[in-house]
């Protein structure tokens, strides 16, 4: 009889200690899983405070820029990509300090988001603009990506090089993204909308992901 309990008692050890082994191992192989945050993409979020940017009626650069931003960025949350924002208010920050604060991020991409205007209210469509600074390739590689991600209700304008001050002081591959025109009344109203806010981020949050 002792015989028998002194090997029931082991084996119940024995099965105790596999089963912490088990669940230890299981432990490891959902966090081998868990995505981790190892792509840093700062979005630039233009205009803000007094600086409308663009603006038609009560409908304003700043604004669209802010919330198509806020849904990219809530996009992101528990995927492998970090999106930080140049702003999350309506604050003013000049380009000196966007810059600063694009370099202290040390990203591997910035996307500066805009809404274009012109005199022309037939004149429609997005954008993309690169520099030709340290990373053209790279900045020309993102800007085509993202024009190929961009499957949205708006017709594309191209991808073209262009100076700002944004692109040739930015230490990473950058690209300028013209949403559309907010003086063309078809693309005002899809930039307002939530349904066309959220293609735009669910398209440059798609383009991320497989850069």
């Amino acid at each position: 009889m002792l015989a028998n309990a002194v090997y029931i008692l082991l084996n119940q050890n024995i099965m105790k200690t596999l089963r912490n082994l088990l669940g230890a191992a299981l432990l490891i192989i959902t966090l081998s899983f868990t995505p981790t945050k190892n792509k840093t993409v700062v979005i630039d979020v233009s205009h803000g405070g007094h600086d409308h940017g663009q603006q038609e009626h009560s409908i304003t650069e700043k604004d669209i820029a802010l919330q198509v931003a806020q849904k990219l960025q809530a996009l992101s949350q528990d995927s492998s990509i970090k999106i930080i924002l140049t702003r999350d208010s309506d604050a003013f920050v000049s380009l000196k300090d966007r810059v600063a604060f694009i370099e202290k991020q040390k990203p591997h991409y910035m996307i500066s988001l805009h809404a274009n205007g012109y005199k022309d209210e037939s004149t429609s469509g997005y954008e993309l603009f690169y520099g030709d600074g340290d990373y053209h390739e790279a900045s020309k590689k993102l800007a085509s990506n993202l024009s190929e991600s961009l499957n949205i209700d708006l017709q594309s304008r191209g991808i073209k090089k262009a100076s700002f001050y944004l692109l040739k002081n930015a230490v990473c591959p950058s690209v300028f993204l013209e949403m559309g025109f907010l003086s063309n009344p078809e693309d005002r109203a899809y930039l307002i909308s939530e349904s066309g806010q959220t293609a735009i981020a669910m398209a440059i949050f798609k383009s991320l992901e497989q850069l």
